[in-house]
């Protein structure tokens, strides 16, 4: 009998029988939850003080490659980079948008060769990676749906983006807290990602804006999640502010 042979012999002899009630037998499994090796990562892209799994980033953003598990060995190969890395997380930044690359980990691991026999100890697992221009956000358009408060009130959202002489990008957000047309920042007052973004203007009150703070996160099937708060200014001004009205709008995209 070879090696191999037995080990499959082995693991099927070491099935546990307990005895339940009556004379029901309850056979155990030790390998039900056991995997053999296998290579996971995600890939996240640093929006303000926040990481985001994403297929998508821009440009100068911080992106962090962490394998999943822990591994005895890392092999990290980053589109047409040359280095290796060998941590379990890598941070990186593009300074070009680059497009569509691949992201390849190798790992080894001690393998289970008493449930997995044929397991080398070894795996590869490549993902694609986009990397767009650091003005390009996906999140930008409009978008129609309703606060999870009051599902059944439909209106719309947008999104927008405008450069001044210089290039330099303004994002506005409008209409989250219905009536607020002033929710506009410059982008160094945003966390900007490629499927996430931060808004916070907690210092402007007038044109019924009443500092908005957000997150916006583009979700699958162009579907988009803005998790926000505004000052209550019906409310007396206590020495933190307002008082916030939380709430949670999901939508569609419309164009």
């Amino acid at each position: 009998m070879n090696l191999q042979r037995f080990l499959l012999v082995g693991a099927v002899l070491s099935l546990v029988f307990i005895q339940g009630c009556g004379d029901e037998i309850i056979a155990i499994d030790p390998c039900a939850e056991q995997t053999a090796v296998t290579a996971k990562f995600t890939i996240y892209e640093n929006v303000s003080d926040s990481l985001f799994a994403s297929d998508t980033v821009l440009q100068y953003n911080t992106i962090v490659f962490k394998a999943d598990e822990n591994y005895d060995t890392y092999e990290w190969r980053v589109g047409q980079d040359a280095r290796v890395f060998t941590t379990k997380a890598v941070t990186l930044h593009f300074q070009q948008p680059v497009g569509r690359i691949e992201v390849t980990l190798k790992v080894t691991r001690k393998p289970n060769l008493s449930c997995f026999p044929e397991d080398d100890g070894t795996d590869i697992t490549t993902k694609p990676l986009t990397v767009i221009d650091w003005r390009n956000s996906l999140v930008i358009g409009e978008y129609t749906g309703s606060n999870k408060s009051n599902p059944q009130a439909h209106f719309d959202v947008s999104m927008k983006r405008t450069l001044d002489i210089d290039s330099f990008p303004i994002y506005e957000l409008l209409n989250i807290n219905q009536g607020c047309f002033r929710t506009n920042l410059w982008s160094g007052e945003v966390g900007r990602g490629a499927k996430a973004f931060r808004f916070s203007d907690y210092v402007w009150y007038g044109d019924g804006c009443k500092g908005v703070e957000c997150w916006i996160t583009l979700l699958a099937g162009d579907s988009v999640r803005i998790d926000y708060s505004y000052g209550d200014n019906s409310k007396p001004f206590t020495p933190s502010g307002y008082p916030r009205i939380r709430d949670v709008y999901l939508g569609k995209r419309k164009n």
